[in-house]
This record gives structure tokens, C-alpha cells and sequence, in this order.
């Protein structure tokens, strides 16, 4: 399979299962940590899969199951199974859709983004207008208040006067 993280990725994703691995949060001492306990939950009951390791006619593999299945049995929950490498396929082919869609998308801002430069000198025009063209009327809004404002304080005064 092609690799879909880059190289630094993959050094902090080492780090994290090493830390795991010491802290104990996933597995009993000097078991093996597996990449996906304790994040697949059982549909049915939300109770966490854990993984087991198979070995049938010489051929090993893991597989992760429902919790409660392989504790209380049948009557309780249904088997449900899944094997590591069912999870790494579907994982990684939704990681490439992903990955896809991320770049479509992406590319799509790029078109964007480039019209926009293409129309900002045009919208920086508009907005140096406008923005006299506000500056204007409000010297005018304050000139017509101040005409206003005349009328009254002479009455005011005469008035009192």
C-alpha cells in the first residue's frame, strides 16, 4: 500500500503507541498494545471489542470482538468479529477518500480565492469610493444638524431674553 501519512506523522504515531505501551492504558504489562482497542464499539450494546490473536493451522492473525460476547456469551450479545486487517483496508480506503476529497476541495478554494484576486482591485476601488462618499454625507448630515441647531439656540435666547 502507498503511504498515506507523511514521515514526521508516522515518527509522533510511533511515539504515541510507545507511550501507550508504557503507560498501560490499553493493555496488561507486556501485552501487545493493538491499534484499534478500546476505539470499536459493539453496535448493539456500546460495549468496547477487544482484540484476541488467532493462530489456526500454523497462520496467525487478530481480530477484535464484542466484549460482552466473549464475556457472558450468546445469550447476552450476538458474535460480532472483525479482523485487523478488515479494519486496516477500510481505514486506509477511507483515509484515501478523504484525502481526495480534502484535495478537490482544496482546489476548488484555490479557483475561489483566485477570482477574488482577480476582482480585489476592482472591490478596493468600490471601497476607497464609498468610503468617501460616507465621509461626504456625513460632513453634509453634520452641516444640515448645525444649520438646525441655529434656529433653536436663537429662539432659545430670545426667549429668555
Amino acid at each position: 500500500m502507498p503511504a498515506i501519512i507523511d514521515r514526521e506523522t508516522f515518527e509522533q504515531a510511533q511515539v504515541l503507541l510507545e507511550s501507550r505501551l508504557r503507560s498501560g492504558v490499553r493493555a496488561k504489562f507486556g501485552n501487545t498494545i493493538h491499534r484499534y482497542c478500546g476505539m470499536i464499539k459493539c453496535a448493539e450494546y456500546g460495549a468496547n471489542f477487544i482484540a484476541k490473536k488467532r493462530t489456526v493451522a500454523g497462520k496467525s492473525w487478530v481480530e477484535y470482538t464484542c466484549n460482552s460476547n466473549h464475556r457472558y456469551g450468546n445469550e447476552y450479545c450476538t458474535a460480532h468479529t472483525i479482523r485487523e486487517e478488515q479494519l486496516d483496508e477500510i481505514i486506509h480506503t477511507e483515509l484515501v477518500m478523504l484525502r481526495q476529497e480534502i484535495l478537490d476541495s482544496s482546489k476548488k478554494y484555490d479557483e475561489i480565492v483566485k477570482e477574488w484576486n482577480k476582482k480585489k482591485p476592482k472591490y478596493d476601488k468600490m471601497i476607497k469610493e464609498f468610503t468617501e462618499k460616507i465621509a461626504i454625507l456625513k460632513t453634509q448630515i453634520e452641516g444640515i444638524l448645525m444649520e438646525h441647531q441655529r434656529p433653536r439656540a436663537r429662539s432659545d435666547v430670545q426667549q429668555h431674553g
